[in-house]
């Protein structure tokens, strides 16, 4: 699905959703705004703590303590 977002100032963003129909309901898999997708930003990031944290465990942990 195509979107445009509307702001106060500035010029319109174009967004772009991924969804998914899981029995009969509809699920978003990634939103893509100006070209940037919020699933690879994700993707990326989790990558970045395994390698500086040391794998899954120190991943783990950060996760914890946001969500604290």
């Amino acid at each position: 699905m195509r979107s445009r977002v509307v702001q106060s100032h500035g010029a319109p963003l174009r967004a772009d959703w991924r969804l998914t129909n899981r029995d009969g309901t509809f699920r978003i898999l990634d939103l893509s705004m100006e070209g940037i997708s919020m699933a690879l930003t994700l993707r990326q990031e989790f990558s970045s703590v395994l390698r500086r944290k040391g794998g899954v465990d120190g991943l783990i942990a950060i996760l914890r303590e946001k969500t604290a």
